[in-house]
Protein backbone atom coordinates (compact mmCIF):
# COMPACT_ATOMS: atom_id res chain seq x y z
CA UNK A 1 0.00 0.00 0.00
CA UNK A 2 2.97 2.58 0.54
CA UNK A 3 3.90 1.92 -3.37
CA UNK A 4 7.50 0.78 -2.42
CA UNK A 5 7.21 -2.88 -1.95
CA UNK A 6 5.10 -5.60 -5.02
CA UNK A 7 4.11 -8.71 -3.43
CA UNK A 8 3.79 -11.78 -5.68
CA UNK A 9 3.58 -15.23 -5.34
CA UNK A 10 6.03 -17.97 -6.91
CA UNK A 11 7.10 -21.65 -7.20
CA UNK A 12 10.79 -20.30 -7.89
CA UNK A 13 11.55 -22.25 -4.51
CA UNK A 14 9.91 -25.25 -5.09
CA UNK A 15 6.33 -24.38 -4.13
CA UNK A 16 4.46 -21.96 -4.24
CA UNK A 17 4.69 -18.80 -1.83
CA UNK A 18 4.66 -15.25 -1.20
CA UNK A 19 7.48 -13.29 -1.97
CA UNK A 20 8.27 -9.52 -2.15
CA UNK A 21 10.55 -7.14 -3.73
CA UNK A 22 11.12 -3.56 -3.67
CA UNK A 23 10.05 -1.44 -6.39
CA UNK A 24 13.33 -1.10 -7.34
CA UNK A 25 14.20 -4.18 -7.87
CA UNK A 26 16.32 -5.14 -4.55
CA UNK A 27 15.05 -6.91 -1.82
CA UNK A 28 13.43 -9.48 -3.15
CA UNK A 29 12.78 -11.97 0.07
CA UNK A 30 10.45 -15.09 1.15
CA UNK A 31 7.31 -14.28 2.80
CA UNK A 32 5.60 -17.29 3.50
CA UNK A 33 7.26 -20.92 3.89
CA UNK A 34 4.03 -23.73 3.99
CA UNK A 35 4.84 -26.41 1.51
CA UNK A 36 2.18 -25.97 -0.10
CA UNK A 37 0.13 -23.79 -2.79
CA UNK A 38 -0.17 -20.58 -1.87
CA UNK A 39 -1.66 -17.64 -3.89
CA UNK A 40 -4.04 -14.63 -4.92
CA UNK A 41 -2.86 -12.61 -2.24
CA UNK A 42 -3.97 -9.28 -1.10
CA UNK A 43 -2.53 -6.56 1.25
CA UNK A 44 -4.49 -5.09 4.35
CA UNK A 45 -4.47 -1.23 4.20
CA UNK A 46 -1.96 -0.91 6.45
CA UNK A 47 0.57 -3.24 5.14
CA UNK A 48 1.06 -5.21 8.26
CA UNK A 49 -0.93 -8.22 7.14
CA UNK A 50 -1.90 -9.97 4.09
CA UNK A 51 -4.68 -12.56 3.11
CA UNK A 52 -4.03 -15.33 0.80
CA UNK A 53 -5.52 -18.51 -0.46
CA UNK A 54 -4.42 -21.66 -0.07
CA UNK A 55 -5.41 -23.79 -2.91
CA UNK A 56 -8.59 -26.32 -1.73
CA UNK A 57 -8.32 -25.11 1.29
CA UNK A 58 -9.21 -21.41 2.06
CA UNK A 59 -8.18 -18.09 2.89
CA UNK A 60 -5.35 -17.74 5.20
CA UNK A 61 -4.26 -14.79 6.83
CA UNK A 62 -0.38 -13.59 8.04
CA UNK A 63 1.40 -10.64 9.33
CA UNK A 64 4.25 -9.66 6.85
CA UNK A 65 7.48 -11.27 8.84
CA UNK A 66 10.57 -8.98 9.41
CA UNK A 67 12.49 -11.86 8.94
CA UNK A 68 12.34 -15.61 8.58
CA UNK A 69 9.32 -16.82 6.63
CA UNK A 70 5.97 -17.50 7.96
CA UNK A 71 5.13 -21.37 8.48
CA UNK A 72 1.86 -21.28 10.24
CA UNK A 73 -0.78 -19.14 8.59
CA UNK A 74 -4.03 -18.40 10.36
CA UNK A 75 -7.38 -19.72 8.48
CA UNK A 76 -10.27 -17.33 8.62
CA UNK A 77 -13.27 -19.01 9.81
CA UNK A 78 -16.19 -19.62 7.41
CA UNK A 79 -13.92 -19.17 4.41
CA UNK A 80 -14.58 -21.97 2.35
CA UNK A 81 -17.68 -21.85 -0.15
CA UNK A 82 -19.81 -24.43 -1.49
CA UNK A 83 -19.49 -22.50 -4.89
CA UNK A 84 -15.56 -22.49 -4.89
CA UNK A 85 -12.26 -21.56 -2.95
CA UNK A 86 -12.52 -18.05 -2.57
CA UNK A 87 -9.45 -16.01 -4.43
CA UNK A 88 -9.11 -12.85 -2.23
CA UNK A 89 -8.20 -9.92 -4.65
CA UNK A 90 -8.55 -6.61 -2.60
CA UNK A 91 -8.87 -5.65 0.88
CA UNK A 92 -11.45 -2.80 1.55
CA UNK A 93 -9.88 0.45 3.15
CA UNK A 94 -11.87 0.29 6.08
CA UNK A 95 -10.41 -3.37 6.68
CA UNK A 96 -13.77 -4.65 7.14
CA UNK A 97 -14.20 -7.10 4.35
CA UNK A 98 -12.00 -8.73 1.47
CA UNK A 99 -13.65 -9.35 -2.19
CA UNK A 100 -12.76 -12.13 -4.28
CA UNK A 101 -13.73 -14.38 -6.73
CA UNK A 102 -14.58 -18.34 -6.12
CA UNK A 103 -13.46 -21.11 -8.80
CA UNK A 104 -17.14 -21.81 -9.17
CA UNK A 105 -17.47 -24.84 -11.19
CA UNK A 106 -17.86 -25.65 -15.15
CA UNK A 107 -16.22 -22.21 -15.61
CA UNK A 108 -18.35 -20.30 -13.75
CA UNK A 109 -17.03 -18.05 -11.41
CA UNK A 110 -18.71 -15.21 -8.75
CA UNK A 111 -17.77 -11.97 -7.10
CA UNK A 112 -18.26 -12.42 -3.52
CA UNK A 113 -16.81 -10.53 0.12
CA UNK A 114 -15.61 -12.00 3.07
CA UNK A 115 -16.57 -9.99 6.58
CA UNK A 116 -14.27 -10.10 9.13
CA UNK A 117 -16.79 -9.57 11.76
CA UNK A 118 -19.72 -11.89 10.68
CA UNK A 119 -17.26 -14.65 9.41
CA UNK A 120 -19.59 -15.05 6.20
CA UNK A 121 -19.68 -14.55 2.32
CA UNK A 122 -22.06 -12.77 0.42
CA UNK A 123 -21.93 -13.13 -3.34
CA UNK A 124 -21.90 -9.73 -5.59
CA UNK A 125 -22.77 -11.25 -8.58
CA UNK A 126 -22.27 -13.74 -10.87
CA UNK A 127 -20.03 -14.44 -14.19
CA UNK A 128 -17.06 -11.58 -12.75
CA UNK A 129 -13.62 -11.82 -11.82
CA UNK A 130 -11.30 -9.33 -9.73
CA UNK A 131 -13.71 -7.25 -7.78
CA UNK A 132 -11.39 -4.38 -6.23
CA UNK A 133 -12.60 -1.65 -3.90
CA UNK A 134 -12.53 1.86 -4.09
CA UNK A 135 -11.49 4.27 -0.93
CA UNK A 136 -14.95 4.56 -0.33
CA UNK A 137 -15.08 0.87 0.44
CA UNK A 138 -18.74 0.14 -0.37
CA UNK A 139 -17.82 0.33 -4.70
CA UNK A 140 -16.28 -2.24 -6.14
CA UNK A 141 -15.07 -2.33 -9.93
CA UNK A 142 -14.76 -6.04 -11.64
CA UNK A 143 -15.01 -7.65 -15.10
CA UNK A 144 -16.69 -10.30 -16.82
CA UNK A 145 -15.73 -11.44 -20.20
CA UNK A 146 -16.24 -7.77 -22.18
CA UNK A 147 -17.57 -5.51 -19.66
CA UNK A 148 -15.90 -3.34 -17.12
CA UNK A 149 -18.40 -3.15 -14.12
CA UNK A 150 -18.91 -0.49 -11.12
CA UNK A 151 -21.53 -2.02 -8.70
CA UNK A 152 -22.60 -0.58 -5.10
CA UNK A 153 -22.16 -3.56 -2.44
CA UNK A 154 -24.75 -1.91 -0.40
CA UNK A 155 -27.59 -2.07 -2.94
CA UNK A 156 -25.58 -4.28 -5.70
CA UNK A 157 -26.79 -2.35 -8.33
CA UNK A 158 -24.39 -1.84 -10.71
CA UNK A 159 -22.93 0.31 -14.10
CA UNK A 160 -21.52 -0.56 -17.05
CA UNK A 161 -18.43 1.70 -17.41
CA UNK A 162 -16.65 -0.19 -20.78
CA UNK A 163 -17.67 -2.69 -23.35
CA UNK A 164 -15.08 -4.40 -25.48
CA UNK A 165 -15.81 -4.99 -29.04
CA UNK A 166 -16.34 -8.55 -30.50
CA UNK A 167 -13.10 -10.80 -30.32
CA UNK A 168 -11.51 -8.52 -27.51
CA UNK A 169 -11.30 -9.71 -23.23
CA UNK A 170 -10.33 -8.10 -20.25
CA UNK A 171 -7.83 -10.09 -18.54
CA UNK A 172 -6.91 -8.03 -15.54
CA UNK A 173 -7.63 -4.49 -13.89
CA UNK A 174 -6.15 -1.92 -11.44
CA UNK A 175 -7.43 1.65 -9.77
CA UNK A 176 -5.09 4.05 -9.17
CA UNK A 177 -4.35 5.28 -5.47
CA UNK A 178 -6.48 8.31 -5.84
CA UNK A 179 -9.89 6.22 -7.82
CA UNK A 180 -9.17 9.02 -10.42
CA UNK A 181 -8.04 6.24 -13.17
CA UNK A 182 -8.62 2.73 -14.33
CA UNK A 183 -5.77 0.58 -15.76
CA UNK A 184 -6.50 -2.71 -17.71
CA UNK A 185 -5.31 -5.47 -20.09
CA UNK A 186 -7.13 -6.99 -22.79
CA UNK A 187 -6.74 -10.16 -24.85
CA UNK A 188 -7.40 -9.59 -28.49
CA UNK A 189 -8.13 -13.32 -30.01
CA UNK A 190 -6.62 -14.09 -33.52
CA UNK A 191 -6.03 -18.07 -34.61
CA UNK A 192 -5.33 -19.53 -37.97
CA UNK A 193 -6.43 -23.08 -39.89
CA UNK A 194 -3.81 -24.76 -40.57
CA UNK A 195 -4.20 -28.29 -42.77
CA UNK A 196 -1.67 -31.23 -41.87
CA UNK A 197 -1.17 -33.89 -44.52
CA UNK A 198 0.04 -36.87 -43.76
CA UNK A 199 2.47 -39.72 -45.47
CA UNK A 200 1.55 -42.95 -45.21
Amino acid sequence: PDGKRVAFYSNCGGSYEIWQINTDGTGKRQLTDTKGDVGFHTWSPDGKKMAVVIFDKGIFAFYIPDGEPVTNLTKLPGSSTPSGVLFPTSWSPDGRLLAGSTSGTAGKSASCTYSFEDKTIEKITDDSWTPLWFSDSNRLLLHNERNLVLIDNETKRQKELLQLPEGVYFTGHTISKDNSEIFFTEAHVTADIWLLRVEQ
